[in-house]
């Protein structure tokens, strides 16, 4: 769609109407893009009042027009099929797309983004703790995860194991999270609800 030219990394790709392309996918998240329009509107998902909220329910409005679907699952498809030229996705699923084409790369925005982290948690109610981390050092020997990484694009937690694939999408490193939030329950479950069903109604 680009050519041999990457487009800018910026979040102008899903928002800008005088950047975006005709059609883009957005993730099936409510609280994720809430949060994704509050750091390209504000640089931050700090501090978000009503007044924000209100621009932010404003820009997923306007950015309706442009998205062709809202999912978690099938935004591999979405690229794949040249259904979208850009996509907001997990850098997990783009790396199951880069394997099969080298048309498609993963850019994280100029302006910041967001990382996930997988976790194990115990209950403390749970009787069977010496059993959990049986299971849990059976998962993390080197072989294991590497199995795991290399099927599902995720980036390993130990650093003596690395992916089969050099095609993975980018190498996590202490400038890139420098760039890099977490999600946070800053923005009220109402609002989230009464967005999503303005969205998708």
């Amino acid at each position: 769609y680009y050519g041999d030219k990457l487009p800018r990394a910026s979040w102008d790709l899903i928002f800008n109407p005088d950047v975006a392309p005709p059609v883009v996918g957005m993730l099936d998240d409510a609280r994720e893009i809430a949060m994704v329009a509050a750091q390209y509107l504000f640089g931050s998902i700090e501090n978000l009042d009503e007044h924000k909220m209100e621009q932010i329910m404003q820009l997923l409005l306007k950015q309706k027009k442009w998205v062709a679907a809202y999912t978690d699952l099938r935004i591999d498809y979405l690229l794949l099929s040249q259904t979208v030229p850009v996509a907001l996705g997990y850098v997990s699923d783009i790396n199951r797309v880069t394997r099969r084409t080298d048309t498609i790369k993963f850019l994280i925005p100029e302006e910041g983004s967001f990382v996930l982290l997988d976790l194990f948690a115990i209950p403390a109610t749970s009787q069977k703790d010496d059993w959990v981390y049986q299971f849990l050092n059976y998962l993390y020997q080197p072989h294991v995860l590497k199995q795991y990484i290399d099927m599902f694009g995720f980036y390993p937690p130990r650093k003596n194991v690395h992916p089969e694939d050099p095609l993975f999408a980018i190498e996590p490193t202490q400038d890139l999270f420098k760039r890099l939030s977490f999600f946070k329950n800053v923005i009220p479950e109402p609002f989230l609800n009464k967005l999503w069903i303005t969205l998708k109604s």
